[in-house]
């Protein structure tokens, strides 16, 4: 239990940092060849349509952005106005072969409403037990106590 509590209290300092001044991370490919980024358990993905020419290892500058209203680069764009994802937006800055590079990602993906929303409570200090308590919402829970290939995405 201490150690999860541990790993937890790590996340939130990546995410914290995440948003105060970005993060480098490195850029993954999954077995369908989507190039993203990780930050904890929340998955960023790199459209194709950027153009951008990043390696699979290239090293990039992803940076949180939280407002009060509406962000204009929304990263959700199926976020309603009641969703706190409308309000956060993730900028992604790097070099590639064509130079430097500074771009706003987004997602239309119906899910990601509720892992954003989810992301942006824990930003502004939520407890795990509060977020799971909230409308539209995403967590993991572990079918199998000690086992992390078993577990199951919920969706509220």
């Amino acid at each position: 239990m201490k150690s999860r509590k541990t790993w937890e209290h790590k996340q939130l300092q990546n995410l914290m940092l995440t948003l105060s001044t970005g993060m480098e991370a490195k850029v993954r490919v999954t077995k369908n060849t989507i190039y993203g980024v990780s930050c904890g358990k929340f998955w960023f993905t790199i459209s194709s349509l950027f153009g951008l020419n990043i390696r699979k290892g290239g090293v990039v500058t992803f940076q949180f952005h939280l407002t009060d209203t509406r962000h204009p680069n929304c990263y959700v764009q199926r976020a309603q106005a009641r969703d706190p994802a409308s309000r956060l937006a993730v900028s992604l800055r790097g070099c590639d072969i064509h130079g430097l590079f500074h771009v706003w990602l987004m997602t239309n993906g119906k899910c990601n409403v509720m892992k954003m929303n989810s992301l942006v409570d824990i930003l502004e200090g939520y407890s795990l037990e509060e977020s799971r308590s909230f409308e539209r919402r995403w967590h993991v829970k572990a079918m199998k106590p000690c086992d992390k290939s078993s577990r199951k995405h919920v969706y509220t």
